[in-house]
């Protein structure tokens, strides 16, 4: 929501590129750093040059104002950092500083220590106690030292912005820094630190064309605000106000919300690139430099909002920070009118949830509002507790205690009755709402008001008033211009008089309206018996409907059961007719059975018989097998023992020679018979146990087929069973379906006769009420003739009042 901030154009001086600029703390001047080499001083009051001087012949890129001291200290490219006495003008200082230019300084707010960056990378701190000495370097950044900033919540820590993209925090006592900050992908320039009771905030704005919000505590981005097209060169928290303040090298000024980071206003002044921007603690002064010079503008109110209520107590709240004070501490003085009094705080100060653009007591002291930002809240006026609060552009309060207004937009003001009770609404034009005694609502050129209680139009008048004022007597007093009043006689006396005119005419009213009443009110009784009457048939009608459908309902059950029997009475059918198939599946099943366990009886036979042979062959090739395996070992024998003797005796007649061959071939006939032999077994060996796995399936086969037989003799069995009970179910229902019928004849025909008798007793009742409403009918009409000439006087009276109303 938009802060409604005032900007006012305090200064504007032409002149060189403005490198930097500094407000004096107590004396109203501005301190302007040149790139020509000079410094002017401003005084933004009368808007005149004070002072002037030359520094060096290169360009001064930082000067600050060092009030304790009567100083200016500068830093320039000629890599030195010079003290003036800004009375005399006198040089009392210089110190070579650094390797390179100087490009920044900053002032301690209590010590005697000035901090230093320049493009040789470092930091340095210097001490004018001790003659200026260098007494520590921070060592750190790879890149041109562009600001340092003092965080004002810790004096001894402090942050620096760095062309290496990224941001330092140091602490005094050390020369390596605590942490560093990253996220911005190009040259950081400038930063600034949040202020005392404010959010541990810093803020950075970079060659990225972005401005980046810090939690220094959690070391973390908070927000990136978008919005410049170029470079930005400068960025300030402002130290009274809930806004934050930037600068480009597009050349214009953004200020942004501090809560919400939404963009209040653009500011361009058509003198090129912004470079720099200071603001002073206390004051709402700004200073900002550009290319072409440097201008001064104060935002928003230096005064703060106030409010008394009718026991003394003020409240007024600056820079977010509500504080009371009770006039009553100077009852014993002699005060004179317009004399100025020194007010102490009582206790600590409530921070405020919103800038406070309006601050207002209700009528009995009790609640306290603050207004702004397009939100209100009211609190208790003496501990500051929320009591409600909402939306809204501007807040009034009514003549009751607990009544206020709102003004939600152009076309709609709301009033409350009971705090957070809305009441009514009206859909009107409104540029401005006015409380008091009556509700005043402005449009254009016109102040209109309303009743608070009925919000009925009152009065209009064609003025366009910045103030409106109630008097003790009601009268109203409207400030139009600022040296011009306007006095609007809304007396008490005639207020109330055309109040007891109305009431008068209100009373009779009420007693005209009696006698309709009553006239009404027999009438009424009279319907009332009739939808009596009506509602006994009724009742009646669905008793005996409700006596039919349980009947019917009853009918309904049979036939359901009627019907459950004739489906499962289908279903056993069914059932039958599955069985029987299945019977005859079974049976064909059976002869296959049947015939497939003569065909396994006569392969299990030949199975047998076959084993039976196999064995015997098997027994046959074993005993083959053993004498063969003899002979082979005493063929083999027989031929070791041979070899033996002719390694031993060295024979070589060739007759021996051969029956060692002859003999060595036997054993080879014989190996290969034994291979034949265990061959033919193993073959026997599967063939029998095919055999035996045969004769297992058979029995399988058989077990089954007696299961079959079982279950088909279980389901004929149940089946029998379940149409005899079905048979005997139907028979029942058939005999309930008669009886009921007959009971429901007999039902009807007595509550007829009862309904008939009952209505004729009725009837002759009603023909006798009908007989005195018409005797007292004529008495009625009688009454309203008188009624309606009170009615017409009553008229007549309003009509002479309003008469006398109109201005």
């Amino acid at each position: 929501m938009n802060l409604k901030l005032d900007y006012r154009h305090i200064l504007t001086a032409r002149s060189d590129r403005v490198k930097c600029v500094d407000l004096h703390p107590t004396e109203p001047w501005m301190l302007v750093s040149l790139y020509n080499g000079k410094i002017h001083v401003w005084n933004h009051q009368n808007q005149q040059l004070i002072k002037t001087f030359e520094v060096c012949y290169s360009p001064v890129r930082s000067g600050k104002f060092i009030a304790r001291k009567n100083w200016i200290i500068t830093g320039s490219d000629d890599y030195r950092i010079r003290v003036f006495n800004y009375n005399t003008l006198e040089r009392q200082h210089v110190v070579d500083a650094h390797k390179d230019y100087v490009r920044c300084l900053a002032v301690h707010p209590t010590l005697p220590i000035v901090l230093s960056g320049s493009d040789d990378k470092k930091i340095k701190m210097w001490n004018w106690d001790n003659s200026w000495t260098c007494q520590k370097v921070f060592d750190g950044h790879s890149h041109y030292v562009m600001q340092i900033v003092f965080n004002p919540k810790d004096n001894n820590t402090f942050a620096s912005a760095s062309l290496d993209k990224t941001i330092k925090i140091w602490q005094l006592a050390s020369s390596i820094p605590n942490f560093t900050l990253k996220g911005h992908v190009n040259y950081i320039t400038c930063l600034d630190y949040t202020h005392a009771g404010q959010k541990p905030y810093l803020i950075s704005g970079a060659d990225d064309c972005l401005v980046k919000i810090w939690d220094y505590q959690n070391r973390s981005c908070v927000q990136s605000l978008y919005g410049h097209t170029e470079n930005v060169t400068a960025v300030v928290f402002h130290p009274e106000l809930p806004i934050i303040i930037t600068g480009s090298e597009d050349g214009t000024v953004k200020i942004w919300n501090a809560s919400t980071y939404s963009l209040e206003k653009t500011l361009n002044y058509g003198l090129g690139r912004a470079f720099t921007i200071c603001c002073l603690k206390g004051s709402n002064m700004v200073g900002i430099g550009f290319d072409d010079g440097c201008v001064m503008i104060r935002l928003g109110k230096e005064d703060p909002t106030f409010s008394m209520d009718e026991g003394g107590k003020i409240l007024w709240i600056k820079n977010s920070e509500i504080e009371m004070v009770n006039l009553k501490q100077f009852a014993n003085e002699n005060i004179k009118d317009g004399e100025r009094l020194n007010l102490s705080s009582k206790g600590d100060a409530k921070s405020s949830e919103v800038f406070a653009n309006t601050l207002a007591h209700n009528s009995d002291g009790r609640y306290v509002a603050v207004c702004g930002g397009g939100e209100y809240i009211i609190y208790t006026a003496m501990a500051l507790r929320n009591k409600a609060y909402g939306s809204a552009l501007e807040f009034v309060w009514g003549i009751e205690p607990e009544a206020f207004a709102i003004r939600e937009s152009t076309t709609t003001v709301k009033v409350f009755q009971k705090l957070t009770k809305e009441k009514k609404s009206l859909k009107v034009g409104a540029d401005g709402i006015y409380g008091g005694t009556l509700l005043g609502v402005r449009f254009k050129y016109q102040l209109t008001f309303y009743c608070w209680d009925s919000l009925d139009l009152v009065i209009r008048t064609d003025n366009q008033p910045t103030g409106v004022f109630w008097g003790g007597n009601g009268c109203l007093n409207t400030k139009v211009k600022p040296k011009n009043w306007g006095i609007l006689r809304i007396l008490k006396e005639e207020h109330c008089q055309k109040d007891a005119e109305l009431k008068e005419a209100s009373d009779n009213l009420i007693v005209a309206n009696k006698k309709n009443n009553s006239l009404a009110e027999a009438l009424s009784e009279y319907e009332l018996k009739l939808k009596e009457m009506k509602e006994k048939e009724k009742e009646e009608h669905y008793q005996k409907d409700a006596v039919l459908k349980e009947a019917s309902d009853n009918l309904i059950v049979a036939n359901k059961k009627n019907n459950s029997l004739t489906e499962a009475q289908s279903e056993y059918e069914l059932k039958l007719k599955e069985m029987k198939e299945r019977n005859l599946a079974l049976d064909d099943n059976a002869s296959l059975l049947k015939a497939g366990k003569d065909e396994l009886n006569e392969r299990l036979k030949e199975s047998e018989n076959n084993l039976v042979t196999a064995r015997s062959d098997i027994q046959n090739l074993e005993s083959q097998l053993a004498s063969l395996q003899n002979d082979l070992d005493s063929s083999q024998t027989a031929s070791g023992i041979l070899e033996e003797m002719l390694h031993g005796k060295n024979l070589e007649s060739k007759s021996q020679r051969d029956e060692i061959e002859q003999l060595k071939n036997e054993v080879r006939i014989l190996k290969e018979e034994k291979n034949i032999i265990e061959f033919e077994l193993t073959k026997t060996r599967k063939v029998v146990a095919e055999k035996e796995e045969d004769i297992l399936r058979k029995m399988q086969l058989e077990k089954e087929v007696k299961s079959l037989y079982e279950s088909n003799n279980e389901l004929e069995a149940e089946s029998l069973t379940k149409t005899e009970s079905l048979l005997g179910d139907i028979k029942h229902l058939n005999d309930t379906e008669k009886i009921l019928k007959e009971e429901k004849n007999v039902m009807e025909l007595d509550k007829t006769r009862k309904l008939l008798i009952k209505k004729e007793h009725e009837k002759k009742l009603l023909e006798k009420e009908v007989r005195s409403l018409n005797e007292g009918n004529y008495d009625l009409e009688a009454d309203s003739l008188n009624s309606n000439k009170i009615i017409k006087e009553r008229d007549y009276r309003l009509a002479e009042i309003k008469a006398r109303t109109v201005p």
